[in-house]
């Protein structure tokens, strides 16, 4: 995959956690909600339609990949997926883990202020994210 430029908002508010084919995997720096984005690594890329046949199929497959991990490595009661763009121009896709007692329940996650990872915490999620992630890969 050519290289790419990642919004800076994107590279402030998140971290690099793993490549797949076509998608970068970041961890938005947010301890309340395990939050999760997919960002293709294709410049100039806003709408899924701007991508080719072809890269919209890698996509879905990477976003189901990625779900199938967190939904293992977190069990959650539900995932939130979804691409806005509201903020951020950029095409990335949110899986986020969600809980009927995390802080935002049933609302979305959307608008909240953020509480940056603590290094043991973040370490833990990044570490359980890439512990299944190699096993999914290695099957």
């Amino acid at each position: 995959m050519e290289q790419f430029i990642l919004h800076p908002r994107l590279a402030r508010d998140s971290m690099y956690v793993a490549s797949l084919r076509l998608c970068q995997v970041r961890l938005i720096n947010n301890q309340d909600f395990i939050w999760f984005i997919l960002v293709p690594r294709i410049d100039d890329l806003t709408h899924f339609i701007d991508l080719s046949s072809d890269h919209q199929k890698i996509l879905f497959k990477e976003i189901n990949q990625v779900a199938q991990i967190l939904t293992q490595a977190f069990s959650p009661e539900r995932l939130n997926i979804a691409s806005l763009g509201n903020v951020v121009e950029q095409m990335h896709w949110h899986i986020i883990v969600r809980y009927q007692d995390d802080k935002a329940w049933p609302d979305p996650v959307w608008g909240r202020s953020f509480v940056p990872y603590d290094a043991a915490y973040q370490s833990d999620i990044i570490s359980r994210f890439l512990t299944v992630f190699q096993n999914y890969e290695a099957s």
